[in-house]
């Protein structure tokens, strides 16, 4: 995709590089099944029968000895799930991984 400088039209279904706002790849998500998931499964499902409902998503980083960077991403969609490895071994975690196409992010 080719990036062209602001008050330029873009060849880009949205106006990514409009003054203010800034662009980004996708984020992908990688993580243990858990039980408070389901906003994610049923944006997920809406996402299988043609709707591509958008959301806001806030993701904060995890550290030790303190609270992380906050990242806030604007109107993104799910583009990719991986569905985790299913083993015998119940000491194996299900890791599942979830790839979301935010149209623009801030800090």
């Amino acid at each position: 995709m080719a990036i062209h400088p602001p008050g330029q039209l873009s060849d880009a279904k949205f106006h990514v590089t409009s003054p203010g706002h800034k662009s980004v790849g996708e984020v992908t998500l990688k993580g243990a099944m858990t039980d408070g998931r389901k906003a994610m499964c049923d944006w997920i499902n809406a996402g299988t029968v043609g709707n591509r409902p958008r959301r806001n998503l806030t993701i904060v980083e995890i550290v030790r000895g303190g609270k992380g960077k906050s990242y806030t991403y604007f109107d993104g969609f799910p583009v990719r799930y991986t569905f985790p490895r299913i083993s015998t071994d119940p000491s194996v975690p299900l890791v599942e991984e979830v790839s979301i196409k935010p149209i623009r992010f801030d800090r």
